[in-house]
């Protein structure tokens, strides 16, 4: 008895030591993913089909379908999600009959090391996905001991939602290049899946800012047309003064996510489960024009949302199709959608840019503190003549347009 009481005195003296041990032979000084993942506009019409063709509202209760996604779907897909909570990168390889997925996440600054390194290995088993490995820097954990955690994390809250989730799954057959996934609907999945990404305290701090916007609009016309920055200025005012107390970089997130959905005729109960407060329909413009300011706060709202990469390719996949409509290409749109993008990704850089950007927004205000000049950029361009002047999105006049809008971002004063 004594010897194994001195044994366990032992394995708890020794447990902070090997907890040590793993946790530096977890963070690596290179990263894994070095494959910078640019989103290209094919990227997201093959994404708008694939949601088009699983459409929930679309879907009765009990359905069966199945879905045939690449390994660059899965990786754009993983990306829009890593996006929300780490920089880094994940990517993505198939082969017959096994799935390999590849992450890394960049750290804080600390002696041990910069990255975090994640390996996962899949295989398909009776037509089931099963995990064969798994490896976080230099520690390999064995399948059956990740299943064996998992099983144990389903027993929490949000370890039942997500498991109410991946139990619609009904098969998966993998090729070279592709994964077929067949699945049951079940119409509580949707709310299942905003339980697992947007937190009690999440749709707080939404519904405060709709309930901002909705105090503001009060006060304008619906008849007349205003400046964006009737908005912009109060609301980072109120971000400001919540942010004594509070994350600057959430508070700025919501109130870009609240502005999106306002600006561009959305009802935030698709993200949150609830409408909030209704705020009056104003007429907005930027540099005169209000398709500027759907331009921009769309791209700002999906660059919070899901990285900058995803609000670009987002912006570039409006243009293309533009082109091939009346409206035509517009370099001045592509101006608005990057102008939105440089807001929201200094927004939320870090706690003092984003504290940065708050006194930048709320004093003063003009458009020209955050919205690059355009009225000397090509516009209107048809599909053939976009094909003769820029080749297609791909030649050097295209980039030197595309620089100088860059530049005219870069030279912003929220950048000072």
């Amino acid at each position: 008895m004594r010897f194994f009481l001195r044994l366990f005195g032992i394995a708890i003296i020794s447990l902070p030591f090997i907890l040590a041990a793993l946790l530096y032979s977890s963070v690596q000084q290179t990263p894994l993913v070095t494959k910078n993942i640019v989103l290209k506009h094919s990227d997201i019409a093959r994404a708008k089909k694939i949601i088009a063709k699983n459409d929930p509202r679309k879907l009765r209760e009990g359905q069966k379908k199945s879905v045939t996604v690449s390994a660059q779907d899965i990786s754009v897909a993983l990306n829009y999600l890593r996006a929300q909570v780490i920089k880094g990168g994940v990517e993505t390889k198939l082969s017959d009959g096994a799935i390999n997925l590849y992450g890394t996440a960049l750290l804080p600054d600390n002696p041990i090391g910069k990255y975090l390194n994640v390996e996962l290995a899949l295989v398909q088993e009776q037509q089931q996905l099963a995990v064969e490995q798994l490896k976080i820097g230099s520690v390999s954990i064995p399948g059956f001991l990740v299943e064996a955690g998992y099983s144990f994390f389903t027993a929490s809250e949000q370890g039942m939602q997500l498991a109410a989730i991946t139990n619609m799954l009904q098969s998966a057959q993998i090729s070279h290049d592709k994964l077929q996934l067949s699945y049951i609907w079940h119409k509580d999945a949707l709310d299942r899946v905003k339980g697992l990404v947007l937190t009690g305290q999440d749709k707080q701090v939404l519904m405060a800012y709709q309930q901002q916007l909705a105090n503001i609009t009060r006060g304008f016309s619906a008849n007349r047309k205003y400046s964006l920055i009737v908005l912009l200025e109060p609301l980072f005012s109120f971000a400001a003064e919540r942010s004594v107390h509070n994350d600057p970089v959430v508070e700025n997130r919501a109130l870009l996510s609240v502005l999106a959905a306002y600006a561009n005729g959305h009802s935030l109960k698709r993200l949150t489960g609830e409408a909030g407060a209704k705020s009056k329909r104003l007429k907005l413009y930027l540099h005169k024009r209000h398709d500027f300011v759907q331009h921009f706060t769309i791209s700002a709202g999906l660059a919070v949302q899901g990285g900058k990469t995803l609000a670009d390719a987002v912006g570039l996949y409006k243009e293309y199709a533009d082109k091939k409509t009346s409206s035509g290409f517009s370099f001045t749109d592509l101006a608005a959608d990057r102008a939105g993008v440089r807001l929201a990704e200094l927004a939320t850089a870090s706690k003092s840019s984003a504290y940065r950007i708050q006194r930048h927004m709320s004093g003063r205000l003009t458009e020209a503190t955050f919205m690059p000049r355009t009225r000397d950029l090509p516009e209107g361009l048809s599909a053939t003549a976009f094909q003769r002047k820029y080749q297609g999105g791909k030649g050097l006049a295209y980039q030197r347009v595309v620089d100088l809008i860059e530049q005219r971002i870069d030279d912003l004063a929220i950048n000072r």
